[in-house]
């Protein structure tokens, strides 16, 4: 979170998509709203009614201990780009001295968004980086998929799969 205009100012990344948000600490605004880069259908599924309806599933199922149906909800939350492989896009990202956000896209996409410091300002995708074409053949079949990004102290991007770690610049080009 980054305090701006008196509020703080969020960007949270999500499995396919991620908003930005200004909270004055008794309610949340969405004042942008990006799609990762191929996944535009997914976000469109992600209504506000789309999210209720699941929700209101997952309530019934768990009050009513109901352990086949919430088993069944995998199914729909898949559907709507909510899976258990892509879980960490919206917990392991961070941000930047200088404002940018990075976050797992899908498999092993890393996204780098911004929103040129400007509080209220439009999210945009600054860069996108693939990393599959940068493992090694023998690894591909166990490094498919982001679970973690931090920084190094010396200010590059680490990004860590099953299997492999990857360092990048900031500019999302690879160094080792």
């Amino acid at each position: 979170m980054i305090r701006a205009l008196g509020h703080g100012l969020e960007s949270r990344s999500g499995t396919r998509s991620q908003p930005a948000l200004l909270h004055s600490g008794e309610s949340f605004e969405q004042i942008s709203f990006v799609p990762y880069p191929g996944h535009e259908s997914y976000a469109a599924k992600v209504t506000p009614a789309a999210l209720q309806a699941a929700l209101e599933k997952a309530e019934t199922a768990y009050r009513s201990k109901d352990d086949a149906a919430t088993m069944a909800l995998s199914n729909q939350m898949d559907d709507i780009g909510f899976n258990r492989t892509q879980i960490p896009a919206g917990t392991y990202n961070m941000i930047d001295r200088d404002g940018n956000h990075y976050a797992p896209g899908g498999g092993l996409v890393v996204v780098k968004t911004t929103d040129d410091n400007q509080p209220r300002g439009p999210l945009r995708i600054a860069k996108s980086k693939d990393l599959a074409s940068d493992v090694p053949a023998d690894l591909k079949s166990s490094v498919t998929h982001i679970v973690g990004i931090t920084m190094s102290y010396q200010g590059d991007v680490m990004v860590a799969a099953h299997g492999a770690l990857f360092l990048l610049d900031r500019d999302l080009e690879l160094k080792a």
